[in-house]
């Protein structure tokens, strides 16, 4: 993996050991770089200008925000018949970002190799994570897009283009929030008088925010982009939460019913020696690393370390009904889905002829084991196939 995508790239300037003893769940911390070009290896806003006009997006992983206004949005988005779904109209909503709404992308690793391999890094090196999840905003000069609040998850923020202005309050933490935040902060902000700690990110800076702690953020005279990378980690109610479940299925003195109030205090004894016994440690292990990158493909031709694909061999596929293949004069294949267009290199408008899709069919045409298989996977991964 690129050495430039990585947790220990992200903290130039500070020893990982450190970050994670004094700062990591307690305290922000914001590394100022003199390099605008730190984040080139990750992401960028040449990237953001393909990503938008290389994809089509759902309503459920793209919105426009603009402090205190409501927007419907049917206003920046086709109905998508074949999918039961509204697609984004990318040209209404780059007009709303010109009247200072800013744009929001979530989960852009699922169309960013170089962000999935970051994600997979953060997880491994990080520990007992059970998400993460990427997120990229566009946001216009002098805007607001969210009132001030505070996370429920534990937040990276990479300047990638531009500077914006960000307001923490230190003072106002709600420490290991299960809720989001709520209006009561504002009141205790003007209360006790606080003035927050003010920080302009800078292209190449970096803004580590734990959760649960209070902050706002705008722009000023130029337009920002940003990458936020928020962790959900495991917590000890999810380690005693397991462990129960495990009780539950093990200890069937746990699955009788209680029958009286009398019995209340039986099962409280009871399970606390029930916990007692438990080998805390192996259930800590299995949450050490259960998250999705233990099963997420790699579909740059090699599969990384401790990351399973799906079995392909002896699997057999079709194309969803509606799906169209056809092949341009410059060789290239075009699928198309409802208003789903993606376009590869290569001749490869005979899988509409095959009756199966699988490894079989495809590689008598191809003779190429290790390209069927990348095919396969980006047909699977896109949706345009599905299972037999």
């Amino acid at each position: 993996m690129n050495k430039n995508i990585s947790l220990e790239y992200l903290l130039t300037g500070m020893e990982f050991e450190m970050f994670m003893q004094d700062y990591y769940g307690h305290k922000h911390l914001y590394i100022s770089r003199s390099d605008n070009r730190f984040y080139k290896n990750i992401f960028s806003i040449e990237a953001f200008d393909n990503l938008i006009n290389e994809n089509t997006f759902s309503q459920k992983y793209f919105k426009i925000s603009k402090l205190g206004s409501v927007l419907d949005k049917k206003t920046y988005s086709i109905y998508d018949g074949a999918n039961n779904e509204f697609q984004i109209n990318i040209g209404k909503a780059l007009e709303l970002f010109g009247e200072g709404y800013t744009i929001v992308i979530d989960d852009v690793s699922r169309h960013d190799r170089n962000l999935l391999n970051l994600e997979i890094d953060l997880a491994e090196k990080l520990k007992f994570v059970d998400n993460i999840s990427t997120n990229v905003y566009l946001t216009p000069k002098e805007s607001q897009a969210f009132p001030m609040h505070y996370d429920i998850q534990d937040v990276f923020i990479l300047q990638i283009y531009g500077s914006k202005k960000w307001k923490i309050f230190p003072e106002i933490e709600n420490t290991y929030p299960v809720d989001f935040s709520h209006e009561y902060i504002l009141d205790e902000i003007k209360t006790n008088n606080f003035n927050g700690e003010e920080i302009v990110l800078q292209e190449g800076d970096l803004l580590y925010v734990p959760r649960g702690m209070a902050h706002e953020v705008k722009t000023s005279d130029e337009e920002s982009l940003h990458l936020t990378i928020s962790i959900v980690h495991y917590s000890v109610f999810d380690l005693l939460e397991k462990s129960i479940k495990l009780l539950k299925n093990e200890n069937k003195d746990l699955r009788k019913n209680i029958n009286n109030l009398n019995d209340i205090n039986h099962c409280k004894n009871l399970l606390i020696s029930s916990l007692d016994n438990i080998d805390i440690k192996n259930v800590s292990k299995e949450l050490e690393y259960k998250n999705k990158y233990r099963s997420l493909l790699n579909f740059s031709g090699a599969l990384s370390a401790n990351i399973t694909p799906p079995q392909l061999e002896n699997q057999g596929f079709l194309f969803r009904e509606g799906v169209k293949i056809h092949c341009t004069k410059e060789l290239e294949t075009v699928f198309e889905y409802g208003v789903k267009k993606n376009i590869i290199e290569g001749d490869f408008c005979f899988l509409s002829e095959l009756a199966e899709i699988n490894n079989q069919s495809i590689n008598e045409r191809l003779n190429n084991p290790e390209l069927v298989e990348e095919l396969l996977y980006y047909l699977l991964f896109e949706g345009f196939i599905v299972k037999k």
